[in-house]
C-alpha cells in the first residue's frame, strides 16, 4: 500500500485533471439532450445547485450537525419549495468514494461510491456509475434494469436559455448491504479491500465486470468519510401535475481531515415520473428561474461543482 502522502498527491492530481477535462469538454447540446429524452433513452434527471452555506446560516445541534432554521425555510418558500418537516434532517449518511492509487479510472468516468445509511441501515448501498458527456460512451449498459439519468446544473451568472444548463449522462447501478453484518465505517474510516472482498463474494459477476473494464480498481482507497445529512421537501403547489412525485432535497456535507473542516450545502430536485420532452422543458425553465432568484439573493455558491469533485478536492489537498 502506498504512503498516505503519495496517495494524497495522486488524488489531488486526479481531481485537477477531472475538473479540467470537464471544463474543456464539449457541452452536450440541447437538441441532443431533447432527442435522448424523446427517444426514451434517458428517463430520469436531477437538477442541482451548490449553495452559499455561510450566508444561509444553518443552525447546529449538540453534535455539530445542521439544523434547518425558519429563515432558511422562508428563503426556499420564495422559490416554491417547502421544507417544513422540522429543524432536524430526516436522513443521515456516511459517504465514501473510491480513489485510485495507480492508473486513473476516473478519467474514464467511473464512480464507485459507498453510502452507509445511519437512520435505516438496510438502505445502505454501493453505487456504481459511469458518467459521460455522450450516451454512446456510457459503460455497464449490459446490466439489466440499470438506471439511465442526467445530472444537470448551471454555473456562474444566471442564464436565460436552456443551453445554460450543463448535463452529464449517467448509468447507475445499486447493490444493498447491511452495515451490522457486512462492513461499516469505524473510527471514521473504511478499508476499500473490505468492500471489494464483500462484492467479490456476493456479486462476483459485478466485481468481475468492473475489474475487467478498470483493472486498477483493485488498488483503490477511500481517502475520507463524509458526514452527510438530508432534509426533504416538496413543491409548494401540491396540485401542480408537473411536480407530482418530484423530490426536493437539501444535502448537507461535513468534510473533516487533519483538523480542517469544510461544509457544503446543495439543493436539488429530481423528476417523480418518467421524463418526456414537455416536462423536461418545463423543469429546465423552473430550474433557471430558481437559480436566478437564489443567485440574486446571494444564496448560490460562486463555485458550482459536483459533490463528487468536492470530495476529491478536499481529501486530495
Amino acid at each position: 500500500m502506498r504512503s498516505i502522502k503519495t496517495l494524497k498527491a495522486v488524488i489531488c492530481c486526479i481531481a485537477m485533471v477531472f475538473v479540467f477535462s470537464c471544463a474543456t469538454s464539449t457541452v452536450v447540446a440541447v437538441d441532443e439532450i431533447d432527442k435522448a429524452i424523446s427517444d426514451g433513452k434517458v428517463l430520469d434527471i436531477e437538477y442541482k445547485i451548490i449553495l452559499n452555506e455561510n450566508k444561509l446560516g444553518f443552525g447546529s445541534d449538540s453534535s455539530g450537525g445542521p439544523l434547518l432554521t425558519p429563515e432558511i425555510e422562508s428563503i426556499f418558500r420564495e422559490v416554491n419549495m417547502e421544507f417544513s418537516g422540522g429543524p432536524e434532517p430526516v436522513k443521515k449518511y456516511y459517504y465514501l468514494y473510491a480513489a485510485p492509487t495507480g492508473e486513473d479510472y476516473r478519467e474514464k468516468g467511473l464512480i464507485f461510491r459507498v453510502r452507509e445509511d445511519r437512520v435505516k441501515p438496510s438502505k445502505s448501498k454501493i453505487t456504481l456509475k459511469s458518467r459521460q458527456y455522450d450516451y454512446e460512451s456510457l459503460d455497464f449498459t449490459t446490466i439489466t434494469k440499470i438506471d439511465y439519468e442526467f445530472d444537470a446544473g448551471a454555473e456562474g451568472r444566471p442564464g436565460k436559455e436552456r443551453s445554460a444548463i450543463h448535463h452529464y449522462y449517467n448509468t447507475a447501478y445499486d447493490v444493498n448491504y447491511l452495515p451490522e453484518k457486512d462492513f461499516a465505517v469505524k473510527n471514521n474510516s473504511l478499508e476499500f479491500s473490505e468492500v471489494w472482498s464483500w462484492l467479490d463474494a456476493k456479486y462476483y459477476w459485478l466485481r468481475h465486470m468492473i475489474q475487467q473494464n478498470y483493472p486498477s480498481i483493485v488498488d483503490s482507497e477511500f481517502p475520507g468519510v463524509v458526514d452527510a445529512y438530508r432534509f426533504e421537501g416538496n413543491y409548494a403547489d401540491k396540485n401542480d401535475p408537473l411536480f407530482d412525485g418530484v423530490e426536493f432535497t437539501i444535502d448537507y456535507w461535513i468534510l473533516r481531515k487533519e483538523g480542517k473542516e469544510e461544509r457544503v450545502a446543495e439543493v436539488s430536485f429530481a423528476n417523480g415520473k418518467d421524463l418526456d420532452l414537455e416536462s423536461k422543458k418545463a423543469f429546465d425553465n423552473y430550474y433557471l428561474e430558481i437559480y436566478k432568484k437564489l443567485y440574486d439573493m446571494g444564496y448560490v455558491s460562486k463555485k458550482q461543482s459536483s459533490k463528487t469533485n468536492i470530495y476529491f478536492r478536499f481529501f486530495g489537498e
